[in-house]
Formats: structure tokens, sequence, C-alpha cells
């Protein structure tokens, strides 16, 4: 059979549009490596043991176990120390545990490292304050450092600090850092009152009648670490604190400030902030 010269164009340009179909689509690429991550719990006690696993999971949807072959690493080796995907636990804190293999790293797997037994709690001596003050109006030199006795109570990695009838702080262990901020009780909103006089419309048989009363409101005032000094007047400190910790307690300074309000907490006389005002929890 012979073919005129339209068939044979035809066929090679059928030819030609397959192989190039070929070369544009290809075989199949082989699986690679898209991303890694760590599986185990978020929380240990010292002198806890645990064996986390590095998962590697590839574009094909497969997983392997690369816990051997990968290279770990605890934020603070203090707190818990990895090899192998081995942690142990040393000291109360709060870690983020990393593993890389080749161009891949994990997100960080934060794990908490609490205590079983308190460490912190008993009583303590806070002093507060005594840095020079920004640019504000002033109060007494007197009143820019303040001492208390303080009680710790610990629940996991946070620390309640009391001081009667002032306040209460609440610490996070970080380790080797604690961060304290200043709680937003007011202990001495209810010694701030008004009353007010109100009316309401009360429904009786037979009509309506317009009932005054007088009714006590309670001014809020200022929240923070408030101490009610001896001419009534309210010292507010406020504020973050940054602390490192040791035997003895915890020592850092204070970004805030130490404020005066008159007896009602609704006038501010003066006030004293610094970035760096001393800050001190020493056992008693």
């Amino acid at each position: 059979m012979r073919y005129g010269p339209g068939i044979l164009l035809l066929a090679i340009f059928a030819v030609a549009c397959e192989d190039k179909r070929a070369a544009t689509t290809g075989p199949p690429s082989d699986p690679r490596p898209i991303a890694v991550r760590i599986d185990g719990p978020t929380q240990m006690t010292p002198p806890e043991e645990v064996r986390y696993t590095a998962i590697q999971t590839w574009s094909d949807g497969s997983t392997r176990d690369v816990t051997a072959s990968a290279q770990w690493t605890s934020s603070n080796p203090a707190v818990l120390s990895v090899s192998s995907g081995l942690a142990r636990a040393l000291a109360s804190g709060e870690v983020g545990l990393t593993v890389q293999i080749g161009p891949l790293t994990s997100q960080p797997r934060s794990v908490r490292v609490v205590p079983s037994i308190p460490e912190w709690n008993g009583t303590y001596r806070l002093t507060v304050g005594g840095s020079a003050c920004g640019e504000d109006t002033p109060i007494s030199i007197e009143l820019r450092q303040r001492t208390y006795k303080a009680a710790i109570w610990q629940d996991g990695l946070r620390l309640i600090v009391d001081v009667r009838d002032v306040g209460v702080l609440v610490g996070q262990i970080l380790n080797p850092q604690v961060r304290f901020a200043f709680s937003g009780f007011n202990p001495l909103s209810r010694l701030s009152r008004r009353r007010e006089r109100a009316s309401a419309m009360k429904t009786f048989p037979g009509g309506i009648q317009l009932v005054s009363y007088r009714r006590v409101a309670y001014d809020i005032g200022p929240t923070g670490f408030i101490e009610r000094l001896p001419n009534s007047d309210w010292l507010v400190i406020t504020g973050e604190a940054i602390t490192t910790m040791s035997p003895s307690g915890f020592a850092g300074t204070l970004n805030g400030a130490i404020s005066q309000y008159e007896r009602d907490g609704t006038r501010l006389r003066g006030v004293c902030s610094s970035s760096s005002h001393g800050f001190t929890l020493v056992r008693q």
C-alpha cells in the first residue's frame, strides 16, 4: 500500500507530538523528604527520662523514624538535656526541643519540667524600687523603695507571692529567669465608697409610685500592688520584674512605677517610674 505525502506528514507530526509530551511529562519523580517533627510528652518531672521520636514526612505521604540519625537540640540543657532522642529532666523550667536532619528542622516542641515537690514555698523579704526617677512628678525619697514581708506559694512553674493587705505578685519560672508581674487586684477598692441618689419606679396596687432611695457604689480606683500609707494615701506599684534564681531567692530589675495617690485613689500626687528599679525576694 502506498501513502500520499499528506499522510506521511501527518504521521511524522503525530510522532513528534508524542515525543514532546513524553519529554515534558517524564517518569514520576522519586519521593523526597519535606518535613520533620518531634513526637513525645509536653511535660516531665525531674529526674525523669523520656524517649522522644523524630518523624520525617516524605512527599508521597510516607513517614520514617529518623530519631537515631537526627541532630537534637534543647534550648536550655540545664533544664532538659537530650541526646539521640533521650531527654533527661534536670531542673524546673520551660524549654524548646528541636530536631534537624539534612536541611529540615522541626518546629520547637515546648516541654515544661515541673517539680513534684514545691521548691520555693516559704517566707521572704520583698524589696522594690530605689532607682532614680524618670521625668515624672516625683514622690518623696522614703517612698521610692519599699520593703514587705511576703509569702510564696508554688504551683508547678507558677509562683504566687502574697503580701497581706497589699497585693499579689505572680511569677513564671523559665529558668534561669523568673518573671514577676503585679496583679490588677486592688485590695483597697472597698475603702473608697461614694453614695449616690437614684430613683426607681415601683408598682403598687392601684397605680405606680415613684420611690427614691440611696445606694452605695464602689470606686475601683488604681489597680496594682497597693499599700495604704499612714496618712491614708495609696502607694501603688505596677510593672514587670525580670529576675534570676539563686538558693537565697530572686534578684533582678523592675520595669515599672511607684505612684502615690490621694486617699480616694483617684488623684495622683507623684510617681517614680524607671526601667531599672531594684527587685529582690530573699528567703527568711
